[in-house]
């Protein structure tokens, strides 16, 4: 479901059920310290891509196709539905896309690379955020079931049913809780990533610190996974160019049944002539020319060799 501005901006105060997953550092997409950053800014994101815009419209269509399969006895489908906040947890929120009056509906759509990440239809066989996105709605909502109709490649439709893990529920909550005591003390929760961690520190300050021995022995492991990287990209490198001599200007390298073992083909590709840009339109290329800074990270030489 696509949020308005203004549901984004209230969104600021709580822990959307999409947001579960992050919060509890379990989500593909961000990392608990970016799910902080947005909460404790006051810069509104609004993403948009191909893939979010064909899920957002291909949502009404499974809506529908799930409103033709309900029984009357599931009683009146409300959607689309209001932001809730928990009675008993107030940093909890939710926007479910469907309530019946006894489970949430959450409705998905996915490409059919992701059909593995999906058990047996009927069951509560989901990925893991899916699970922890309707368990906060259910929190929320007071609910005990929760439907989710996913649409897969476009063509494969399925129902799972989740009923409410009270275990699971208890330990979202906890670390919901945790997560938002870093957000009311604007203190940030632990980097999980070398994104977050130039996030964390954009700047240095010019001044040295000494490593602990856990750390010397992490430079020292880094040092020789880097030097181990090297060999195995100059040993890919090698065969590589070998492949390529065999094959000449031959399209398909085959083995000796004809199977296909390699391809090399020639493409035309679009390239962007900065250099040549910059010469012809240097002030054009100076007004649109961003300086960002960046942190540049080094192992130095000596010790690790």
């Amino acid at each position: 479901m696509s949020l308005t501005t203004e549901q984004l901006a209230l969104r600021k105060g709580y822990i959307g059920a999409s947001e579960a997953a992050a919060a509890c550092g379990l989500s593909p997409w961000k990392t608990p310290y970016e799910l902080w950053s947005d909460k404790t800014t006051d810069v509104i994101d609004t993403p948009t891509n191909a893939r979010m815009e064909w899920g957002n419209r291909l949502e009404a269509v499974v809506m529908l196709k799930y409103l033709e399969d309900l029984s009357p006895e599931a009683g009146t489908l409300e959607a689309p539905c209001a932001f809730q906040v928990s009675p008993d947890y107030p940093w909890m929120g939710c926007t479910p896309d469907g309530l019946l009056p006894d489970r949430v509906v959450e409705i998905k759509t996915t490409g059919i690379a992701n059909s593995r990440e999906w058990g047996e239809p009927g069951t509560d066989a989901v990925p893991l955020h899916y699970l922890l996105q309707v368990t906060h709605q259910m929190i929320v909502t007071g609910r005990k079931k929760a439907d989710i109709p996913v649409l897969i490649g476009g063509s494969d439709y399925r129902v799972y049913s989740v009923e409410l893990d009270e275990e699971l529920a208890k330990l979202l909550i906890e670390r919901e809780a945790t997560f938002w005591t870093h957000v009311e003390a604007r203190t940030p929760p632990d980097v999980k990533s070398i994104a977050d961690a130039a996030a964390r520190w954009p700047k240095d300050t010019g001044v040295s610190v000494v490593a602990t021995p856990e750390i010397a022995d992490a430079v020292q492991r880094l040092a020789e996974v880097k030097a181990e990287q090297e060999k195995l990209e100059a040993d890919a490198d090698a065969l590589s160019l070998g492949i390529r001599v065999c094959m000449g200007e031959a399209t398909t390298l085959t083995d000796s049944s004809g199977q296909a073992l390699a391809t090399w083909k020639a493409q035309v590709r679009s390239q962007f002539n900065f250099q040549g840009f910059k010469a012809a339109h240097p002030g054009l290329y100076a007004e649109f020319t961003d300086k960002i800074p960046t942190r540049v990270f080094r192992l130095s030489k000596g010790k690790q060799t």
